[in-house]
């Protein structure tokens, strides 16, 4: 194996994770424009609680890379 293909994996890695929270941020988007109830009147419980949902996916999604980051990092060595 040659030292650029790690490079190009763990790039390939960056690209998915941010399309995924891309797609994750624009259905929330989408679910908040289409709702009814919320364009007529915010309510700040929902719209909180689904910031509070992104935020954690996107610590656990960040968490899980690094430790897929470490693990490969382990077995290269």
């Amino acid at each position: 194996m040659s030292p650029n293909s790690g490079t190009i994996s763990r790039a390939l890695n960056i690209l998915s994770i941010l399309l995924m929270l891309i797609r994750f941020f624009w259905s929330c988007l989408l679910m908040l424009h289409t709702s009814p109830s919320i364009r007529k009147r915010p309510n700040p419980i929902t719209l909180t609680s689904m910031c509070f949902s992104a935020g954690s996916m996107y610590i656990l999604v960040s968490y899980i890379w690094t430790q897929m980051l470490t693990m490969s990092a382990k077995r290269s060595s």
